[in-house]
This record gives C-alpha cells, structure tokens and sequence, in this order.
C-alpha cells in the first residue's frame, strides 16, 4: 500500500508539471504573439525633398572657455492611425511612434552657429499596409557642450507650436558648470535646459551676474518649385 500511494503522489506531481509546462508554452506564444518577443518593425525613412523648411542660428553670449561644439535634434511623431492595430494581451501599442533626425549644424564663427530643419522631413509611405503615414515635428533641440564625455550638454530646444510662430527663444545657462559640474552626481543628467527670462529675474544677483545666454532664432525658408532638395531653398531675409 505505501509503495502504491507514493507512485500516485507521483502521478499526480508529473501531472501537475506537464500541466505547469503546457500553460507555461501557452504563455510564451502568446507573448511572442504579442509582440513581447522582440518584433521586428519597419525602418522609417527620411524623406528626400521636402516643402516645409526652417533655418535656424544660435547666438552664444558671454559664454566661458573655448567655442563649444553643437548638435541638433528633430523629434517626429508618427500618425498613430496608421500603426499596427493593437491585439496583444496588454493592449499596449509597442510599434515605434517617434523618429528622431539629426539637422547639420555649421560653426560660422566662435558664437555663431547655423543650421536648418523640415517639418516633413519623414518619408510619408505605407509603412504597415495602412495607408501613407503622416508625421508632425514635436520639437528640435540645438545642444552645445565642450565635447567630452563627462561635459554639460547646455539645450535649447523649441517646440513645433514655437517653430510655427518663428522668433526667438532664449536661455541663460550658469557659468558654473561649464565644461562640466564636478559636483554633479553621476546618477544625475548631464543635461541643462538653463533659465527662461522670467526665471532668470527672480534668480539673486550673485547668481544672475554668473550666466551665458543662448539666443535661437529659427525663420521659415522659401522653396522654389512644389518640392524641392536643400539647394532649391531660399532665405528670405
């Protein structure tokens, strides 16, 4: 009798892990059919002419040290209409939304750097057999720091509402922490976005006296013909 209840014991517990590993490769296909398993997505594109273009300077003032270098970053948004309908067990939408483009920027002298963007710089084709896919610039954002690793990166960015009315945004950024702030902690970014002007007034005179300013200017382009590459744009001023 004991031997027979131990061989049920026994059946039962291989029952009940056959059972565990069955539900276990239920679970792994279904995530893998959700798109939890890595799924493979289209690369967007770039588009390769363009109609809404925008120029943009920045104007470095009082700025310590040697001439910082400069990058710029255009943020797009995909048509969420055209995404992949969502099926999967969390309702969660993992199809990229967002693109990111890297304007050139060009030094023209120790303060002065230039560069232009698109609106439509995405290519709007049918990535996901929905139809073309429309795309909209949330903002971009004009960095500059000393180049090393461990070097405040100082931004000014604008978003697409800014970029529409044209005009100038301006920062002011702390003397301090430039090329780096040596007591920053590392878990801590070495991102500064500076003060607006109304922030900047409300600082204490100390403080206030210690700081660089940023101007970014953008202005919209003319673009001879329906569309055009970037020799057919025009600066109207």
């Amino acid at each position: 009798m004991p031997h027979l209840i131990l061989m049920l014991e026994i059946s039962s517990l291989m029952h009940d892990r056959t059972r565990r590993n069955g539900l276990a490769m239920a679970l792994t296909s279904a995530l893998a059919a959700s798109g939890c398993a890595g799924a493979e997505h289209p690369t967007y594109q770039e588009a390769k002419a363009h109609r809404q273009a925008y120029a943009f300077t920045l104007e470095l003032n009082n700025a310590p040290g040697p001439p910082p270098d400069a990058t710029a970053h255009a943020s797009h948004t995909i048509d969420l209409e055209c995404l992949p309908i969502v099926n999967n067990l969390e309702g969660i939408q993992h199809t990229p939304k967002t693109a990111i483009v890297d304007p050139e920027v060009s030094q023209r002298s120790d303060c002065h750097y230039e560069g232009r963007f698109y609106l439509d710089a995405m290519a709007e084709i049918d990535y996901y057999g929905r139809g073309p896919c429309g795309w909209r610039l949330q903002f971009i954002d004009i960095r500059i720091s000393a180049g090393g690793e461990e070097d405040t990166s100082f931004s000014t960015s604008i978003s697409a509402s800014e970029v529409a009315s044209e005009g100038t945004l301006t920062r002011y950024f702390s003397r301090d922490i430039y090329p780096r702030d040596r007591d920053r902690s590392p878990q801590i970014s070495s991102v500064d976005s500076g003060y607006p002007e109304d922030k900047r007034v409300d600082l204490p005179p100390p403080q206030r006296d210690h700081l660089f300013k940023s101007s970014l200017e953008v202005r919209k382009l003319t673009v001879l013909g329906s569309a055009a590459l970037q020799t057919d744009l025009v600066d109207p001023t």
